[in-house]
């Protein structure tokens, strides 16, 4: 990690009260964390053949419920998804009732969606900014609120 990005977790970690350890230790990087993050490990731009390889430099850190068991009792697991089950997370910890993965990616949503919207000029009136487009008893196509800033 570079040192200026180190630096700037430092000074955030002040500002905020949190603690920031760096270590290759698995399991000192997870003792008593509320949350446990991993993401995947072979990206689209990763070659094929370097797929072996990675998977035994990143083996030792898959999250698994041994690896859990030292995280904060009540520890939940995030993952951006998706997810190769039985590589870099377990099947028992993605499905997990602390698993958050799915709530993860649902806010992602939201987050797509503003995104969406901005990019073809979209105006979301405030009952979608209140979720009203998530609400079941609200999800007729002529209760939807968008409408286009160009007509």
């Amino acid at each position: 990690v570079e040192q200026e990005v180190l630096d700037e977790c430092e000074q955030l970690a002040k500002e905020s009260g949190a603690k920031i350890t760096v270590t290759g230790d698995a399991v000192e990087a997870v003792k008593d964390a509320d949350a446990v993050y991993t993401d995947s490990w072979m990206s689209y731009h990763i070659p094929k053949d370097q797929a072996a390889a990675r998977l035994k430099t990143f083996s030792p850190y898959q999250v698994n419920d041994e690896l859990m068991a030292h995280a904060a009792e009540d520890a939940i697991f995030l993952h951006c998804l998706p997810a190769q089950r039985g590589v870099e997370v377990t099947d028992s910890v993605m499905d997990h009732p602390n698993s958050r993965i799915f709530e993860q990616a649902g806010n992602r949503m939201h987050a797509q969606m503003s995104l969406l919207a901005q990019l073809l000029h979209l105006d979301i009136d405030e009952h979608d900014r209140r979720g009203y487009l998530n609400n079941p008893k609200h999800n007729q196509p002529e209760e939807w609120a968008y409408k286009s800033n160009n007509s």
